[in-house]
């Protein structure tokens, strides 16, 4: 039985399917991996064992509780999937394997992946919000950043007060300005942010005196 994510009961059992899978890798390519604890003369013996299984067991547990339990979204669950067969290589390493470039840790890490979407782990709907939440940070970050950048505008614009004398007009350049500043149009990257200002101020100058139907 499971709410949001995995109950703490199910630890043990969700651990273990993930081992699994490492140890469906290793014997894929007959790698053994040398520990005390396991029978070497037992061909059906786990490979991973005691410590081994210990030192996955806290990296797996280690992730979840990143996430308090709750569910991931995909993108999540692949950096953890990533993370323990990271976690493999580096262990095989200390052992003294090799890695050899027939390995292909990338269906690893797809199989490990799946293992959290079977348990149900991977939440579309916590994707969504997420999108949401990044959608609504984006608009704040740029709408003040406008607003910002247009009251610098302003700032310059009311020195040249007898070439704009209406308000409306002022206010237009200085939203153009700063709608060009924030999606980056005409911004010279070797330009300060005031020498970037006065040359879109200068172009939208322009435009606006063309366009008297602006005023």
């Amino acid at each position: 039985m499971k709410d949001l994510g995995i109950y703490i009961i199910d630890l043990k059992e969700f651990v273990g399917s993930v081992v699994d899978q490492l140890e469906d890798f290793l014997d894929a390519y007959n790698i053994r991996i040398d520990n005390k604890d396991r029978d070497v003369q037992d061909p059906c013996a786990a490979i991973i064992y005691g410590e081994d299984y210990g030192y996955f067991s806290d990296i797996i547990i280690s992730g979840l509780k990143k996430y308090h339990y709750f569910e991931l979204t995909h993108d999540e669950a692949k950096h953890e999937a990533t993370e323990i067969v990271f976690a493999l290589l580096s262990l095989l390493m200390q052992k003294g394997h090799v890695p050899d470039i027939k390995y292909d840790f990338k269906e690893l890490v797809d199989s490990i992946e799946k293992t959290y979407e079977h348990w149900g782990l991977v939440s579309k709907l916590k994707e969504e919000y997420e999108k949401i939440d990044d959608k609504l940070a984006k608009y704040i970050h740029e709408y003040k950043m406008m607003e910002e950048v247009k009251q610098d505008v302003l700032n310059l614009i009311d020195k040249d007060f007898e070439k704009f004398p209406k308000h409306k007009t002022r206010q237009r350049i200085a939203e153009k300005c700063a709608m060009d500043y924030v999606i980056g149009c005409e911004y010279d990257s070797d330009k300060s942010y005031w020498e970037n200002l006065e040359a879109l101020k200068r172009e939208s100058e322009e435009f606006f005196l063309n366009h008297p139907e602006y005023e």
